[in-house]
């Protein structure tokens, strides 16, 4: 399993987000008529660690995790329950068969434009997620 979708799978099965979005997480593209609110999960760099002797078997990923709602203070819920699970993690990633991740960090938020045409509010989070 691949860092994108353990995070996928650790998001979608974290009551907290579920409640909030259901299984609305998806990577680099939602479909066209989803149902809002929704969550966009897309790799932003991935940085490999050496050692004198060659690849560590480490990987430094930074990933932005875009909220997308029909109301800011939506963004903010899904944001908060999103950082609750994720924030410091440490341990398998994904379930059986998952991402050893050594560690997670919350690196950023950003205000997303208002979308006028969807009507929608966003939320950008960049999380850096150091893993085997």
């Amino acid at each position: 399993m691949d860092i994108e979708n353990a995070l996928q799978y650790t998001l979608a099965n974290t009551a907290g987000v579920s409640n909030l979005v259901g299984s609305r997480i998806y990577y680099v593209k939602a479909p066209q008529d989803v149902v809002k609110p929704y969550v966009v999960i897309q790799k932003i760099s991935a940085i490999r660690f050496y050692a004198y002797s060659g690849e560590s078997g480490l990987d430094d990923t930074r990933v932005q995790i875009s909220i997308f709602a029909t109301t800011y203070a939506s963004c903010k819920a899904i944001a908060a329950a999103i950082q609750t699970a994720i924030s410091a993690f440490v341990g398998t990633m994904g379930g059986a068969g998952g991402v050893y991740v050594g560690a997670c960090f919350y690196d950023n938020e950003v205000d997303l434009p208002f979308d006028d045409t969807l009507k929608l509010y966003g939320l950008a989070l960049d999380y850096k997620l150091l893993h085997a």
